[in-house]
């Protein structure tokens, strides 16, 4: 059954028991698809880490039929975690909690918090249901490379090392959960998402901190991650027609824009993105993995505006770019290649 697909209207039986016999389960969430394994099976959340190529170190999210769950795995529920829970779960938020001193540390990267989500799809809660316990599931793709959000985005991306892919619509946000460590003196964002600083503020009656993590303490927190196999760089949109006829020496781009492509663009590929936040941020992986097929050289995403709505699509696009003395070295090898494939009677 490796590499299976499952259709929608199947019972998910088939997914519950290939988890409770220590399978991994690439299924839907409102956000991206998840690899799921049973949250106490510690070789199957070994196999997670291993079909991902995962350090270690970097936890995965325990997801949750509710949040009363969760105290099977953590010290104390916080009154923080009673107010944000009441207001966004089941959804698109994770909370980073005190994990008790029993519990197995094998899916929390050797820390003493937990994160854990209640997610909104009905096929997500259904697994977790149907099993009787949670499942720990991270982005359904290699280690740092873009995340799915379809079930063929996660063949393409592990193919017949996953035990059953579930079939299903695309996500209906599109990018990975807010991440609330609630563990400090104040609540502090690690990871944002379309559940936005103010909103948390609002909820919680009190100033949230928003800060990248540096302990590992949330997923998606390597400074490399979200990323296409393609080079991509972030080009301000002022600076795009410059970049592209000027900058990239001949480079085939490919160019994720927020408007309709110039008659004289110099791009081989131009995709358009939605002008709003939310549409984009829920299309943005398909239309990256779309400019990452198109096999030009490099991607050029026009920059998105500055505000608070944003900022989870400003974090996705800066850790899947590279710097911009990297950016400059690749551009030079590849013409310096080029030169050399013309000199030797090639055009490779």
């Amino acid at each position: 059954m490796q590499g299976k697909v499952l259709n929608i209207d199947k019972q998910i039986r088939e997914g519950v028991q290939c988890l409770k016999n220590g399978g991994i389960v690439g299924f839907p969430t409102e956000t991206v698809f998840g690899l799921g394994a049973k949250a106490d099976d510690v070789d199957a959340v070994a196999k997670v880490y291993s079909v991902k190529s995962r350090p270690q170190g970097h936890p995965l999210i325990l997801h949750l039929s509710k949040l009363d769950e969760a105290s099977d795995w953590v010290e104390e529920i916080p009154r923080a975690a009673h107010k944000l829970a009441k207001a966004f779960w089941p959804g698109p938020l994770t909370l980073v909690l005190k994990a008790k001193s029993n519990v197995a540390n094998h899916f929390s990267g050797n820390l003493e918090t937990i994160a854990i989500r209640v997610p909104s799809h009905s096929i997500a809660r259904a697994l977790i249901i149907g099993l009787g316990s949670g499942i720990v599931a991270p982005s359904a793709n290699r280690f740092g490379r873009l995340s799915p959000t379809s079930a063929s985005d996660v063949f393409e991306e592990l193919g017949g090392k996953v035990d059953l892919i579930i079939e299903a619509e695309s996500c209906s946000i599109g990018i990975e959960s807010t991440i609330v460590d609630l563990t400090e003196d104040r609540p502090v964002i690690l990871r944002p998402g379309i559940i936005d600083q103010e909103k948390i503020s609002m909820v919680l009656g009190e100033d949230v901190v928003e800060r990248v993590s540096k302990t590992n303490k949330a997923p998606g927190s390597h400074p490399v991650h979200y990323a296409p196999n393609t080079p991509l760089t972030i080009v301000y949109r002022d600076q795009l027609e410059k970049f592209l006829h000027k900058d990239t020496n001949g480079l085939s781009v490919a160019v994720l824009g927020r408007s309709i492509r110039p008659q004289f663009s110099g791009a081989a590929v131009w995709q358009v993105a939605p002008t709003d936040s939310l549409p984009y941020a829920k299309n943005l992986y398909s239309l990256l993995r779309r400019l990452d097929n198109s096999g030009c050289e490099l991607i050029a995403v026009e920059e998105p505006p500055y505000s608070g709505e944003w900022m989870a699509v400003h974090d996705r696009l800066k850790k899947s770019s590279i710097p911009k003395m990297a950016l400059l070295e690749f551009i030079r090898n590849v013409k310096d290649k080029k030169l050399k494939n013309i000199h030797h009677g090639t055009n490779k």
